[in-house]
C-alpha cells in the first residue's frame, strides 16, 4: 500500500502557483471573496459593480466561458448595452471569452 504525501499548506500552494514578484503585492493580502448562492443576488451584485464605474480610470474586465450580451442582470438595459454605455463614457471595458479549438474557422 502506498502512502500519499501530506497535503501542501496554503502558503506552499501560493509559492508554487503565484511566485513572488518583488514589485507586486501578494494577491491574498487584498482579495475579497463574496459567495452568492442565489442567481438574482449574483446578477444584482455584478450590475452594481458595473454601475459604480463612471469613466476614465475605471475598468471592467470580464473573463468567461460564455458571454451573452442580451443577458439582463436586473430589470433595464441588457449587459451588452450597459457595457457599451460605460465604454462610451470612457470606462476601459475588456472581455475575454473562451473559444474552443473547434469553434474557430
Amino acid at each position: 500500500m502506498s502512502s500519499r504525501p501530506p497535503k501542501p499548506s496554503l502558503s506552499e500552494l501560493e509559492a508554487k502557483y503565484f511566485p513572488s514578484i518583488p514589485t507586486v503585492i501578494p494577491h491574498s493580502q487584498d482579495t475579497l471573496v463574496s459567495p452568492y448562492v442565489d442567481g438574482e443576488d449574483y446578477f444584482a451584485a455584478i450590475h452594481a459593480a458595473i454601475d459604480a464605474t463612471e469613466g476614465t480610470g475605471d475598468v471592467i474586465y470580464i473573463t468567461s466561458w460564455l458571454f451573452e450580451r442580451q443577458t439582463h442582470l436586473v430589470a433595464g438595459p441588457t449587459l451588452g448595452d450597459l457595457l457599451v454605455e460605460k465604454a462610451l463614457n470612457g470606462v476601459d471595458v475588456r472581455i475575454v471569452v473562451w473559444a474552443g479549438r473547434l469553434a474557430l474557422p
